[in-house]
């Protein structure tokens, strides 16, 4: 450390440091690096150049441990082929930097079919079935709105009897909800479903099968917010307990939806609610809450973008399963002004 020109302490690092899952373990005199990766690592941090940012960008791809010796040594000596400026932030610089890191090609130092559990804070190893090479190089971002089928779980929200008269829309966004149903069951997406004291309002309706597939089971409460102790119970189980996103969808925005993407929220989870298939009585606090949804940090969206989130590609195993939920274009919900369609 050293005193910079108004006092402030700056910091002496030269170039990346080595990612923690692949830092030398002091306790039980263990690395996954060999003494020659770990050198080629150490030296390339003395060099200090602007290629700093590129080692840490590239090595982020890599989620194999047993594959790290190869990738820096490749960098390594991919790195001292280049002859760019020592000037951290000289525009040539960058530029060649940019220039470097789109073509450099590691995909035979990193194994894309194994996936280990040690990837890089905020990243997470994307599914390998039906995806391309290029979905595969490409850090999931879940905080950015991605879905994975491996981290996603479908909360429904209080699809029941009596609330059929009184819910805005109610026909159009129980024929979508049907779709996502559906459409759990061809991903194998866990399915949460919960119902409003059914004493009063009525058990879920008939048209929802929220009972079979990779359904969870029916949850009853008394709370507005579906995160009631059975329903939490179920989510530390779904995806082998590291479910990530929530795709929430139900009965009312205003109310249950909101208090439960609100608990969800509180509780890490990245919430994706589905707007054409929530509602409330009233159009106001229908669009109100989606609002106030999205400055707590909820994903709105609609089902037609979950459902290709979760796929990805046409090549995707499932794909002609899915278009054909949404071939037929589902009726408004009132989510755009029929004048303005």
């Amino acid at each position: 450390m050293a005193e910079g020109v108004c006092g402030e302490r700056k910091s002496m690092r030269c170039g990346p440091r080595l990612p923690r899952h692949l830092t030398f373990h002091a306790r039980t005199n263990a690395s996954p690096l060999t003494d020659r990766g770990r050198n080629q690592w150490f030296h390339l941090r003395r060099r200090r150049h602007s290629l700093s940012r590129f080692l840490t960008l590239a090595f982020a791809f890599c989620i194999d441990e047993t594959h790290a010796d190869t990738v820096i040594q490749r960098m390594a000596s991919f790195i001292s082929s280049l002859h760019v400026s020592p000037t951290p932030f000289s525009s040539p610089a960058r530029i060649e930097c940019r220039s470097a890191f789109a073509t450099f090609d590691n995909t035979d130092a990193i194994p894309r079919e194994s996936h280990s559990t040690t990837c890089p804070p905020g990243h997470s190893p994307s599914p390998t079935t039906g995806f391309s090479p290029a979905f595969k190089m490409i850090p999931q971002r879940f905080d950015l709105g991605m879905l994975d089928p491996s981290f996603t779980v479908f909360f429904c929200c209080d699809f029941q009897e009596k609330f059929a008269p009184a819910i805005l829309h109610f026909k159009e966004i129980l024929d979508v909800s049907k779709r996502l149903v559906e459409a759990s069951k061809m991903l194998g997406i866990p399915l949460i479903a919960t119902e409003q004291y059914p004493k009063g309002l009525g058990k879920t309706v008939t048209e929802l099968d929220v009972s079979s597939g990779n359904a969870l089971g029916v949850v009853e409460k008394t709370e507005f917010s579906m995160c009631v102790e059975p329903v939490l119970a179920q989510l530390k189980q779904a995806c082998g307990g590291s479910a990530k996103s929530i795709v929430l969808f139900g009965i009312e925005a205003h109310v249950c939806v909101e208090q439960t993407a609100i608990d969800l929220k509180s509780l890490g989870y990245d919430v994706h609610v589905v707007a054409d298939a929530t509602s409330s009585r009233s159009q106001e606090d229908r669009m109100l809450a989606f609002q106030r949804l999205q400055q707590i940090g909820c994903f709105i969206t609609t089902h037609e973008n979950v459902l290709f989130k979760l796929i990805r590609s046409k090549d995707h195993p499932k794909f002609k399963e899915v278009q054909k939920l949404i071939i037929e274009r589902v009726p408004s919900t009132g989510l755009v002004p029929a004048s303005k369609m």
